[in-house]
């Protein structure tokens, strides 16, 4: 009985992980292809557009990764803020770059907090369900 359920945990806890990696991966891609462009663009205005865009893509992203709905306000909040204050100042590269490397940062990090809470809500189902908001 008890060796059955430890092994289902650990199926769980193995495909968790998997996810999280894939997640990470999506997210290096993503951002990597964002920094090759910048670099392709010599002007400041399209820098500027191009981090614009990619802070609402990673916002979005964000977004739908959190569970609770507490968190997703708050990650928007943020992603928005930085956004106004990277449009109105002017931009260098090593900025730009410092951005994209601080961004990738914190999507890996939300994902392994988002897949961390998500384990520990597998592991202790039992009373828990009503209190979770989706």
């Amino acid at each position: 009985m008890t060796t059955t359920i430890v092994m289902e945990r650990m199926t769980i806890m193995n495909g968790m992980m998997m996810k999280v990696m894939m997640m990470r991966t999506t997210t290096m891609k993503m951002m990597m292809t964002t920094t090759t462009m910048m670099m392709m663009m010599k002007t400041m205005k399209a820098t500027m557009m191009m981090m614009t865009t990619m802070m609402m893509t990673t916002m979005m992203m964000t977004t739908m990764m959190m569970t609770t709905t507490r968190m997703a306000t708050t990650t928007m909040m943020m992603t928005t803020m930085m956004v106004t204050t990277m449009t109105r100042m002017t931009m260098t590269m090593v900025t730009t770059m410092t951005m994209v490397t601080t961004m990738t940062m914190a999507m890996i990090t939300t994902t392994m907090m988002v897949m961390m809470t998500r384990m520990t809500r597998t592991m202790n189902v039992r009373g828990r369900i009503s209190t979770i908001d989706r």
